[in-house]
């Protein structure tokens, strides 16, 4: 099943999410993270890795936590722009009223959110793509962002590092560059 065929009308989601899990399983994807690479040590990077849920009381994290947030929300924003964009929202546990507290958004930005649980939406409004990236850099909502043209998806819902999947090999190049423009690395999960 091609990447196109995927999001049409919902009916071929479970088989593609499967794929999904195959993908993953075969370390047949890539990583954009904030690092050049995987670290090793899981104490050295405990110490270093930045999770929205713990620094959100501590204002110097906090701006460091935004800067590369931001860095994600630029990169997605170029890849949307050259792509027919969808996502599927699978894991949204958070009520109304904590995605509120958490994102400071009016409540009908992020009632679509709790209302495409579990569906595809075309992302058309570049706000939409943006919210998301934030809410999946954050940890808050789980997404799977597909950008059909360039024959990507994307997992959103990491924190500050994403898995990637690339179907065409000319494509990761111009990701890698784009990543790098703005500060992040693409690399092969290792």
């Amino acid at each position: 099943m091609s990447i196109n065929e995927v999001f049409g009308d919902g009916k071929n989601i479970e088989a593609f999410l499967e794929q999904l899990e195959e993908i993953i399983q075969e370390d047949r994807y890539y990583l954009i993270d904030i690092l050049p690479m995987t670290v090793q040590d899981p104490e050295k990077y405990s110490q270093f890795e930045l999770v929205w849920e713990y620094i959100v009381e501590e204002p110097a994290k906090q701006k460091v936590f935004l800067a590369e947030e931001d860095k994600f929300v630029s990169l997605f924003k170029k890849v949307w722009l050259y792509n027919k964009t969808k996502a599927y929202v699978y894991e949204s546990d958070r009520s109304e009223e904590a995605l509120l507290n958490l994102i400071h958004k009016d409540a009908e930005t992020l009632r679509w959110i709790k209302e495409s649980e579990d569906k595809t939406r075309l992302i058309t409004d570049v706000g939409e793509l943006e919210l998301l990236v934030r809410l999946g850099t954050r940890d808050i909502v789980d997404s799977i962002l597909v950008f059909e043209d360039m024959e990507i998806v994307c997992w959103s819902g990491g924190g500050l590092a994403w898995p990637i999947y690339v179907n065409k090999p000319d494509v990761i190049e111009l990701v890698k560059e784009m990543a790098n423009v703005e500060g992040l690395y693409l690399y092969r999960k290792a």
